[in-house]
């Protein structure tokens, strides 16, 4: 609901905020499962003993895609218990609260 209200509140008569409403929604969709497969990357890296993902690594991916790393989290039971990662959720909602106020902004 709110991607389509930002897709709507953003389209003008000569396309340029549709293309930019769709080109930021393809930009999050990017880092969000760049996120995801990171997580995902680390947790099989771990349960083989091979090299792991730099923890500073994660958490940067999870500031720039916080929706595809607390997904992967769940799904992959990866990283659930550590403190700072208790931070992943704190971004997604500081995520939406980005988006709120440019939908406010934009319209």
């Amino acid at each position: 609901m709110l991607i389509i209200s930002f897709y709507a509140s953003t389209s003008s008569t000569n396309g340029t905020g549709r293309l930019v409403a769709v080109s930021l929604l393809l930009i999050l969709l990017v880092l969000n499962s760049y996120s995801f497969l990171l997580f995902r990357h680390d947790k099989r890296r771990a349960q083989s003993n091979g090299w792991r993902v730099p923890e500073n690594r994660l958490l940067l991916a999870g500031l720039l895609g916080p929706f595809g790393a607390y997904w992967a989290m769940r799904v992959f039971r990866h990283k659930t218990r550590k403190l700072k990662f208790k931070l992943i959720p704190a971004f997604a909602i500081l995520w939406i609260a980005l988006i709120v106020t440019a939908l406010y902004y934009l319209q």
